[in-house]
């Protein structure tokens, strides 16, 4: 029932990586006005798709996974997140940068994005990475980015400040006892906030902003 949550904003955060990723290779460098150097992709074409056919894809699931989400849970369930553009940059650089540090090229990360929901949320979750966002994101469905190395052709997921999960799998590492990763916690994709110096984490990112319980209007274009 998930499996088409989120293939719309797939489709525009990956076209976002491709644009923003950054990376020192010395073959194409330039440098922003931040000092900041990423690769240019001025000769590559920008990601598209027909805009008859994203508001087919969007509706199809307002009006199919989306209504039985609802109806099953009893709940007005996010049909979009919004992650600042800043936030994907600066993950997309963290993790090269992390790998980079190791002799890791960018042509073996990726970012693989996993369907999930809020646990509570709020000043009452046992999260500290959740304390901070809104009560009523419980049970809603969001994104989280968990960074990928490939290995011999298959690409696991991997801690980019842990160097043990570069050579051998997150689970085989721990035991699947996460909170015992010489780094616990880990890089991911999240656009709303993030913490640190907790333990039992991993570079990932999450807790991008939802819709609803936001307001769309009038900000979405694929709202009917």
């Amino acid at each position: 029932m998930k499996t088409k949550v989120f293939k719309l904003v797939l489709v525009v955060v990956l076209g976002a990586f491709v644009v923003y990723g950054c990376n020192k290779d010395d073959s194409s460098i330039i440098p922003t006005g931040n000092g900041v150097i990423c690769n240019d992709f001025g000769n590559d074409n920008i990601a598209k798709l027909e805009v008859k056919l994203i508001h087919e894809m969007t509706s199809r699931y307002r009006e199919n996974q989306n209504l039985e989400i609802n109806a099953g849970l009893g709940i007005d369930d996010a049909n979009s997140i919004w992650f600042a553009l800043d936030t994907i940059k600066a993950f997309i650089y963290h993790l090269e940068n992390e790998g980079r540090a190791r002799e890791i090229t960018a042509d073996r990360l990726g970012i693989r994005f996993y369907y999930s929901s809020y646990p509570v949320t709020g000043a009452g979750s046992e999260y500290d990475d959740l304390k901070g966002i809104p009560e009523n994101y419980e049970m809603l469905h969001t994104l989280i980015g968990v960074p990928t190395i490939n290995r011999e052709g298959l690409d696991y997921d991997f801690n980019p400040v842990d160097p043990d999960t570069y050579e051998f799998r997150m689970q085989d590492v721990t035991n699947n006892d996460y909170s015992q990763l010489s780094t616990a916690r880990t890089s991911v994709l999240a656009a709303s906030r993030q913490t640190s110096g907790s333990s039992g984490t991993t570079g990932s990112q999450n807790h991008g902003t939802l819709i609803p319980p936001g307001a769309s209007q009038p900000v979405r274009a694929f709202d009917n």
